[in-house]
């Protein structure tokens, strides 16, 4: 290099002075933790934090409110669901019944009312079912009570229109609005709302309840209240948690002497039952189902807010509140049917006890019949109506409700346009046999009729008319 390059790059001690002396980028642990605490604590750290938090929350209270929307207008459609399907169904089936109710017997908000409840069991050739259970409820929100009054379905009464008949013929002949005005001048209680309920639907509520813990007084083996439903047929006496299947069966049997007495008997067991364990804490969880099964197998004039305050209302009733009776009556033949003729003296007290909210078991019928079992009654089976296999078939159905058949077979001649139920003594073991049937007519015996059996049984040419499908 020459002599100007090294003048050039050659440092004087004045710039050797200024140079700094060595150093490294290298810090500790704990400078390196001191720095990020002074970082942090820094103002414009802090305000970048608190955006950052603020964005956070934004977002999530922006998804739960979505939530808590979507939730709502679930619930809302729900709601809005179940109300249209109650209105619209009570309107098509008894158009008008509501507001003739509300004119007829206008109750404010929370006092107390009266309700016809009608169980309807309708048969797959009916149009229209007549009603298998008669209710009438008086209920006491205030004081937490119900009193109900049970009616049986043979009681003779005066229907308007239509004469003397059996009061669970004003279904058949006139609907929701009959039976409640027949229902009104037959207890002279001015009757407010009504409520149908679909006996077979019934098994849906009881399952959604989760079943209704009951004691059943004695055994019941009876597949036609089953609807032949093989597993609940039977059930067994004694304490025991029935589901809807074997509920039903409890509730519908009329495998007894006295035919519906005992069976109101037991379905007054059961409503106890049922509204003891429908309005504990234990079911708040299910209402949706409970209310669902309702909306599905109840007609009714009460509104879904009605409902649900009424819910609200009894949570917690005590045991002992709700009282039952039957109205009382005595079982005679007129004509050749079944009757059940109103003792209007015991009726008139039980209605007293009813309106003064005092409790009806005091009073209440204990019946009037000796309990007779299918088992204990030996029939015997003809045909009458020239049809082949109608005996067997009839036999066949009394065979599987245990009733002991002795004997299947013809009349001489197939001239028998109706059925007979035929008895020799026992008046009892052939009101069951009728009602095992559902069809018929009791008749004592003659020396037209000849047979060594408890009861014969002549089926008529109106059993395939009533029943166009083999019963099995």
């Amino acid at each position: 290099m020459g002599k100007h390059s090294s003048a050039r790059w050659a440092k004087g001690p004045r710039e050797i002075d200024r140079l700094e002396p060595a150093t490294t980028s290298r810090e500790t642990v704990r400078e390196a933790a001191r720095r990020q605490r002074e970082v942090r604590r820094s103002p414009a750290e802090m305000a970048r934090r608190r955006q950052r938090t603020k964005r956070v929350m934004s977002g999530c209270l922006i998804v739960f409110g979505l939530l808590v929307l979507i939730a709502a207008l679930v619930a809302f459609a729900w709601y809005q669901s179940v109300k249209d399907r109650m209105h619209n169904e009570g309107e098509k089936k008894n158009p008008g019944l509501a507001e003739m109710l509300k004119k007829e017997a206008p109750r404010p908000p929370g006092d107390p009312f009266y309700m016809v409840i009608i169980g309807e069991d309708k048969r797959p050739e009916e149009l229209r079912a007549r009603s298998d259970t008669l209710m009438v409820a008086y209920v006491d929100p205030p004081r937490k009570r119900v009193s109900v009054l049970s009616i049986p379905r043979d009681t003779r009464v005066d229907i308007s229109g239509h004469g003397k008949e059996k009061i669970n013929s004003a279904m058949q002949l006139g609907g929701a609005s009959l039976v409640t005005q027949t229902v009104r001048e037959f207890t002279g209680l001015p009757i407010s709302h009504y409520m149908e309920v679909d006996f077979k639907g019934f098994k849906d509520l009881v399952n959604a309840i989760g079943g209704v813990t009951v004691d059943v007084p004695e055994k019941i083996t009876d597949s036609k209240a089953a609807d032949h439903d093989w597993r609940a047929r039977v059930v067994n006496k004694g304490v025991q948690k029935l589901d809807g299947a074997h509920a039903l069966t409890f509730v519908r049997s009329r495998q007894f002497a006295d035919g519906d007495f005992t069976r109101i008997k037991d379905q007054q067991i059961f409503l106890k039952a049922l509204a003891k364990q429908t309005f504990t804490a234990g079911n708040i969880v299910n209402a949706p189902k409970i209310v669902d099964a309702i909306v599905n197998n109840v007609t009714t004039d009460l509104s879904v807010p009605q409902l649900l305050n009424l819910a609200g209302d009894f949570k917690g009733m005590p045991d002992g509140n709700v009282s039952t009776a039957m109205a009382p009556g005595e079982a005679k033949y007129i004509g050749g049917i079944s009757y059940v003729i109103p003792d209007e003296a015991g009726l008139a007290e039980l209605v007293g006890r009813m309106e003064s909210g005092e409790s009806l078991e005091a009073t209440a019928s204990a019946g009037t019949a000796p309990t007779v079992s299918a088992s204990s009654v030996s029939v015997s089976v003809r045909n009458g109506a020239g049809q082949a296999g109608l005996a067997k078939e009839v036999a066949s159905l009394l065979e599987k409700d245990r009733f002991k058949i002795a004997e299947v077979g013809d009349t001489a001649r197939p001239v028998y346009d109706h059925t007979l139920v035929v008895f020799k003594t026992n008046d009892a073991k052939a009101r069951l046999v009728f009602e095992t049937l559902g069809i018929g007519t009791v008749v004592k015996s003659s020396s037209l009729y000849q047979f060594d059996t408890d009861i014969l049984v002549i089926v008529g040419k109106d059993w395939r008319k009533q029943f166009p499908k083999a019963r099995t």
